[in-house]
């Protein structure tokens, strides 16, 4: 890939232990990938991307815009992790008001973002050149 996304291991007070462990090993895997002595038993070439784009960064430096349908396939992707209700919207199972809800609360994330940016909505990345 061209580019590399992944949560923000160095985030400060990161208390998910899933989210921790997921970008420290992204990030580890990407700079064996771009190392030709790791792994040469594999005949592969190292591969750098041009970019690396972590989320959840206590410093953001590099804004995505987001159009109408990123936002809506961005909704409709975190609606599919049904097991995160609980935490995200004290609930189990997300009832139609908790639905609008986490839509109004990600639609608010993204216009806040945006904001900063002087657009209307964005999705936020500390950018790093591997």
């Amino acid at each position: 890939p061209d580019v590399f996304l992944s949560h923000d291991p160095w985030q400060r007070y990161q208390l998910h232990p899933d989210h921790r462990a997921t970008g420290t090993a992204a990030i580890d895997g990407m700079v064996a990938a771009r190392d030709h002595l790791f792994f040469p038993q594999q005949g592969l070439g190292p591969h750098r991307p041009d970019a690396m784009l972590l989320w959840s960064a206590d410093a953001p430096d590099h804004m995505e815009p987001l159009g109408d349908d990123d936002i809506a396939a961005k909704i409709a992707a975190l609606l599919e992790h049904e097991s995160q209700g609980t935490t995200t919207m004290g609930g189990a199972e997300m009832d139609e008001l908790k639905r609008d809800e986490f839509e109004a609360r990600i639609r608010g994330w993204v216009s806040e973002q945006g904001s900063a940016a002087g657009i209307p909505a964005a999705e936020s990345f500390k950018r790093l050149t591997p």
